[in-house]
């Protein structure tokens, strides 16, 4: 059997498909495009797509952490964006009066304390272990207000409040 080179084609009497190589091969051509690899066009778009999203679940999964001491909005742009700014996961949107009104219902503490145990889809901390309480509680306070409440930031009676509704969602969560 001998060296096929590039611009030659097999013998149809080898019983083997003919493969051409073509010089005019352009982007909308028949064989696709050089950069392509032989991949058409939408099977590439489609692999792309599917990289898009695992970087996406990627982010939400590991959170960048703020700074020690840093305000809610600091918080919230570093944490709580991933999934409140866009809805995903059904989280309330950030400035919803509608989504947010049953929830600022519930109270400073309450909302606080079960959102950092991790309710529903939300995970404990907004996802990011290294949050503290108090970080955690600027940030709820920032979309509360956001969405038209007029809560203040946390001190420390309302995190001992907060703590105690904590030990008791984490108490309920073990039954």
């Amino acid at each position: 059997m001998r060296r096929l080179r590039p611009l030659q084609s097999l013998h149809p009497s080898f019983g083997r498909p003919r493969l051409r190589m073509h010089r005019r091969s352009t982007p909308g051509a028949r064989g696709g495009s050089r950069r392509g690899f032989g991949v058409p066009a939408r099977a590439r778009l489609a692999l792309l797509a599917g990289l898009g999203t695992a970087l996406v679940c990627f982010s939400m999964a590991t959170p960048a952490a703020p700074a020690q001491g840093t305000g809610g909005e600091e918080v919230y742009q570093s944490t709580c964006r991933t999934c409140h700014e866009r809805g995903q996961m059904k989280a309330p949107i950030l400035g919803d009066r509608k989504a947010w009104a049953p929830l600022i219902k519930e109270g400073q503490a309450t909302l606080t304390g079960v959102a950092w145990v991790g309710i529903r889809r939300m995970p404990p901390r907004g996802g990011n272990p290294d949050l503290t309480l108090e970080e955690f509680a600027r940030a709820t306070v920032h979309m509360a207000n956001a969405a038209g409440a007029n809560w203040t930031e946390p001190d420390e009676a309302l995190l001992a409040r907060i703590r105690t509704v904590e030990k008791r969602q984490l108490e309920r969560q073990k039954k």
